[in-house]
């Protein structure tokens, strides 16, 4: 990016795209079935340093499952300042005072820098006691293999290409129902408050009424610590100079929205 940003041909537009990298927790299962665990990870995790380090501060640190131009957005969650010394302590009262060893799953050809990120995450949880084991796979083996619930901990991304939190709470963090909601559920989430805010959410009579609604929902899935939010990704398109283009929230390339430079 910063050698084509320096080109003449081209005009280089980057900026926040809607796709959040998060970190799945299996909750329906030990270890990440005991919230002090799950409250361990989290604090383990520098975002801003991920960012840096894997992704070449390309990227925001997240706070939520959406970012902040997704209706259901709660600007009131903050990120958890990482604090080692806690998350050891948390780890030491649910039992495991040496620390645990998890495997880590993730894709190797999905997500820009993927492969970097989950080594990222392995050494930072390492600071804490919890030795991980990366297993990069190929995304064709990847989505199989979290849809059938075989991985206790992974790497997923999600964009809300709608603009509407719905999206992401009905598919991922709604109870797995046999039908739409929940049917990409791989955190064995199942939570009944939960599921009763999203319910609300799409029984609201009004625009206003839904966004309030699904802020509450949003804000439900992040003190479940069931998906750990971990960057929203910044994305970048390269143009012709010959070309002018007005960016879209996802910054999505379309040839329809392109037009010559006047």
């Amino acid at each position: 990016v910063e050698r084509l940003s320096r080109s003449p041909a081209v005009r280089v537009r980057s900026g926040a795209g809607l796709r959040v990298l998060f970190l799945g927790l299996r909750v329906d299962r030990p270890p990440f079935s005991d919230p002090r665990v799950r409250e361990a990870i989290d604090l383990a995790v520098d975002r801003g340093e991920l960012a840096r380090r894997a992704l070449g501060g390309r990227a925001e640190p997240a706070t939520q499952l959406v970012p902040p131009s997704i209706v259901g957005f709660d600007p009131a969650l903050r990120l958890p300042p990482r604090d080692r010394a806690r998350a050891r302590a948390l780890l030491a009262s649910a039992g495991h005072p040496h620390g645990l060893a998890v495997r880590l799953d993730g894709p190797s050809n999905r997500y820009v820098n993927d492969v970097a990120i989950l080594g990222e995450l392995a050494r930072q949880l390492g600071e804490v006691g919890v030795r991980v084991a990366v297993n990069a796979i190929d995304k064709r083996e990847f989505f199989p293999l979290i849809e059938r619930g075989d991985s206790a901990m992974h790497l997923l991304g999600w964009a809300c290409e709608s603009g509407d939190a719905g999206d992401v709470l009905g598919s991922l963090a709604h109870s797995a129902t046999g039908g739409p909601l929940g049917s990409l559920n791989s955190l064995g989430l199942a939570d009944r408050a939960l599921d009763e805010l999203i319910g609300d959410a799409d029984r609201a009579r009004t625009d206003r009424e839904r966004a309030r609604r699904l802020r509450l929902a949003v804000a439900r899935v992040a003190g479940l610590r069931a998906a750990l939010p971990l960057v929203v990704q910044t994305e970048a398109v390269v143009l012709s100079r010959r070309l002018a283009w007005e960016a879209p929230l996802n910054m999505a390339l379309s040839p329809e929205d392109l037009r010559p430079a006047p």
